[in-house]
């Protein structure tokens, strides 16, 4: 993960940072990655390209910064609905993604194809995969000590199958092979799936109340 140019203390420069970081946000969903350019988010943002150039260092370090705020703006959401860690935090953090994702599928789009496919992947890998993955894993593990996932679940496995399946669903709506509807879907569809495999049946009134109960 690269190290930030610029560490931010006074009012102004965390002012500064987050209309630069909504700038960026914003042109992505407009523009996508390849539309979205330096220049472009300094008239935006109102700043000057140098004081963008200091603060962050260039456009990939750009968009790997919006791609964290983002991020992290799930998990403050996520913490503020589910305090305690477990499987109620999971289903909320994950409802909080596909919030997200609704509201800006083209922002969506744009980061899967730099990440999948870019130079900026070398920094998203961490923050969208690597860094899912363990939090996944040590939400699995709280359920697992609260009693409402088995003893012998594979946590690290079960937390990697969550998060890979949700970007391959990703890729294949980004490469136009589904409709926002179908992804969107699929992605609870699978989540559902692989969470029922795993969760104990006194926990199981926690899935129904997100999902429905099956029949």
């Amino acid at each position: 993960m690269p190290a930030r140019k610029q560490t931010y203390e006074s009012a102004r420069q965390v002012a500064r940072r987050d209309a630069i970081l909504k700038a960026t946000r914003e042109l992505i969903s407009k523009h996508g990655y390849e539309g979205t350019t330096v220049r472009g988010v300094a008239q935006h943002a109102g700043v000057a390209k140098g004081t963008l150039y200091y603060s962050f260092g260039g456009k990939d370090e750009l968009i790997f910064e919006a791609v964290v705020d983002v991020r992290d703006d799930i998990r403050d959401q996520t913490l503020e609905l589910a305090p305690r860690p477990g499987l109620d935090s999971i289903l909320k953090s994950e409802k909080a993604l596909v919030e997200v994702m609704m509201k800006s599928p083209s922002y969506v789009e744009a980061i899967s194809r730099a990440l999948f496919g870019s130079s900026p992947a070398r920094m998203l890998v961490p923050s969208l995969i690597e860094t899912p993955i363990e939090l996944s894993k040590r939400e699995l593990e709280a359920a697992q000590e609260s009693g409402e996932v088995g003893r012998d679940i594979d946590c690290g496995m079960v937390a990697r199958l969550l998060v890979m399946q949700r970007w391959g669903i990703i890729m294949a709506w980004s490469l136009q092979q589904m409709s926002t509807e179908e992804m969107t879907r699929d992605l609870s569809h699978a989540f559902e799936r692989l969470l029922r495999s795993i969760v104990l049946p006194s926990a199981s009134g926690m899935l129904d109340d997100y999902f429905g109960a099956t029949d």
